[in-house]
């Protein structure tokens, strides 16, 4: 008996081990008429943070458990960075995150006529792990 209260807990944490606990960021307000600038940067900050914050604290030993996915939009059009994020954290919630930065970011450029350089990051191809660490593969 005891050695299956043991194995229960270790395969609890194991199933919890790589996701860091946070609290969702109040980030249901959305950028409109309304809003100032100020709280419209606050917003797009919140919302990045959150992404950062549910990538969770996940060690890289498998690199099929790894994927990416591109962050923010800038005014040209594509995300700003990749970010590689492990299938063990609540990837339907992270991925909403993502597309919710990139619509509110979108509103923000049109809104405040804001402009970036129009170079894209390149595009991982793979994620691999190296020294317990995801490391993009490029074309």
């Amino acid at each position: 008996m005891k050695k299956l209260l043991i194995a229960i807990v270790i395969f609890a944490a194991l199933a919890v081990g790589c996701e860091k606990k946070f609290t969702p960021l109040n980030t249901k307000s959305v950028i409109s008429a309304n809003t100032s600038h100020k709280r419209d940067a606050l917003l797009l900050q919140l919302l990045e943070q959150e992404i950062y914050d549910a990538t969770g604290q996940c060690t890289c030993e498998g690199s099929e458990e790894w994927y990416f996915a591109g962050v923010g939009h800038k005014a040209c059009g594509g995300p700003w960075e990749y970010i590689a994020y492990s299938s063990q954290i609540d990837t339907t919630y992270f991925l909403k995150l993502i597309e919710r930065l990139k619509t509110q970011e979108k509103l923000y450029n049109l809104k405040w006529g804001i402009s970036s350089t129009c170079e894209t990051p390149p595009m991982p191809e793979d994620v691999v792990c190296v020294d317990g660490e995801p490391q993009f593969v490029y074309p």
